[in-house]
């Protein structure tokens, strides 16, 4: 049976979206995730409204509480969080949607993209993850037998 997840990914600097883009690729590719039933917040905008095309939605209290309010119930809704992480960038929305999983016992795994897997990571988002893949892994990774692995680099 497929799983579903909920896909945390920084998109704010050019390494952040490069990554995004190959791994939402990834996901879509896995036969073991459904991906019409995870969620990925940048398809899920409050009323239909693209911060993007609109940045000024960013000073809306009203967009901003339903945006993080719909994603933590893409967190509980679906079956596992998948975050791309990349060491040297971390996004602190990725870390939030990895320790709110984490404390909902919902199962973690970082992605690092292959470049940059094995540098050291932040230690929270070490301790949330119950696994950590490449990205290049992404694709072919059965979401159907998940098992837990010990990252490889450093913490700090």
């Amino acid at each position: 049976m497929s799983k579903s997840i909920y896909f945390a990914a920084g998109w704010f600097t050019p390494a952040q979206t490069q990554a995004y883009d190959v791994a939402l690729a990834a996901v879509k590719q896995n036969p073991t995730l459904n991906a019409e039933q995870s969620y990925v917040p940048l398809a899920h905008p409050y009323n239909d409204l693209d911060v993007g095309a609109h940045p000024e939605l960013l000073k809306d209290p009203a967009w901003a509480t339903a945006t993080y309010r719909g994603d933590l119930l893409g967190i509980k809704q679906t079956d596992l969080v998948a975050a791309v992480y990349l060491p040297q960038e971390e996004d602190v929305g990725c870390g939030v949607e990895i320790g709110y999983a984490h404390a909902l016992g919902k199962p973690v795994m970082l992605i690092i993209p292959d470049d940059q897997y094995g540098e050291p990571i932040n230690l929270m988002a070490w301790g949330a993850a119950d696994l950590v893949i490449k990205l290049s892994e992404l694709a072919g990774y059965d979401f159907t037998t998940l098992s837990a692995n010990l990252y490889s680099g450093a913490v700090y």
